[in-house]
């Protein structure tokens, strides 16, 4: 199953931060929502984004196999904090603890490990194929020995990343049309 999803990031009342950018929110904002166009523009009228600000093009993430699911019975801080990373790599960057998974070759498949409550998590994903970011695996890493990634989950990486490589590649011929 594949899933191509934007998120909306959270408002909060009286915050000091400068006010995201209507650009922001306009990538971020989910695909099949209705009419988030009108909500932007009604939020840029109240102030509580701003149209001036620029920003890059902002890449959907596709979610290969259950990642998604996975990825939402973490614990909340580990979500956050793989959702930023993504957030991250929607805008071309790439987030502090993005690490090149060790075993493919070149830097095009990163690793997020986040550690909590004595916990070990992990999300997978490539940004080698363009236009888009690919969540590739997310994981509760359950070795107490090494920090080495699994035999087994590297094998799920890799039948992810040949997937994600065929569904771009039907992506792609999609865009010709």
């Amino acid at each position: 199953m594949l899933r191509v999803e934007h998120r909306l990031p959270v408002l909060y009342p009286n915050n000091s931060a400068p006010a995201p950018s209507i650009c922001e929110f306009r990538t971020l904002a989910t695909l099949n929502a209705p009419s988030h166009e009108a909500v932007l523009a009604s939020y840029a009228r109240l102030g509580i984004i701003s149209k001036s600000r620029h920003c890059p093009q902002s890449k959907p993430v596709v979610w290969i196999g259950t990642t998604k699911a996975d990825l939402t019975s973490f614990p909340e801080d580990v979500k956050d904090a793989i959702g930023y990373a993504l957030y991250i790599a929607q805008g071309g960057g790439k987030h502090a603890d993005a690490k090149p998974l060790r075993g493919f070759s070149g830097a095009g498949i990163l690793e997020i490990v986040e550690d909590h409550a004595g916990d070990t998590y992990r999300a997978v994903y490539t940004v080698r194929l363009a236009g888009r970011i690919y969540v590739l695996h997310v994981f509760q890493k359950k070795s107490k020995t090494g920090i080495e990634t699994p035999k087994p989950e590297i094998e799920l990486i890799k039948s992810r990343l040949k997937r994600a490589e065929e569904e771009h590649a039907r992506w792609l011929e999609g865009q010709k049309e």
